[in-house]
């Protein structure tokens, strides 16, 4: 008796899906973090300046076996509860966010805070029309200055104190 189409496909696609339908062994692949002793720790300290605003940030941070603790001004530092197992160790120090990486927190770290810029618009006053009363061309204008807040982010540069 021949076996039908439908049911030949059915048993490749169980082929497939299946790796132990076709021999092969399951494979286990682990990630090893590196241990304390490959990573530097200690105490370190960093500054963080921002043009006219001068100091946006100071502190220190002391890179343990299996933590970061974060000192700095501004403060008080609360670790940030959006920390994701896997991602960067989160601290939130007043309006200012800190981030460390798991693995290297000693040289991957960044902190994000709030610039103020001054950016300058071009506003129309008045406009020519065309014959259909399509806008065509500004024929007067004058120029706003208007204070925007932007995200910043920059590389923590830590020193041994």
């Amino acid at each position: 008796m021949p076996v039908p189409r439908w049911w030949m496909h059915a048993l490749v696609v169980a082929a497939v899906a299946s790796p132990t339908a076709v021999g092969a062994q399951d494979t286990v692949t682990r990630t090893t973090l590196p241990s304390a002793s490959n990573r530097a720790q200690g105490t370190f300290e960093f500054v963080v300046r921002s043009g006219a605003a001068g100091v946006v940030a100071e502190g220190w941070f002391t890179v343990t076996d299996d933590s970061v603790n974060l000192e700095m001004t501004p403060g008080p530092c609360r670790y940030d509860t959006s920390s994701r197992p896997g991602g960067s160790i989160g601290y939130l120090c007043a309006d200012v966010r800190v981030a460390f990486d798991r693995i290297h927190p000693s040289v991957r770290a960044m902190l994000t805070y709030q610039k103020r810029v001054m950016v300058r618009t071009v506003v129309c006053d008045a406009w020519n029309f065309d014959a259909r009363g399509n806008r065509t061309t500004c024929r007067r204008s004058h120029v706003e200055t208007v204070e925007s807040v932007v995200p910043t982010t920059v590389r923590l540069k830590p020193t041994r104190p």
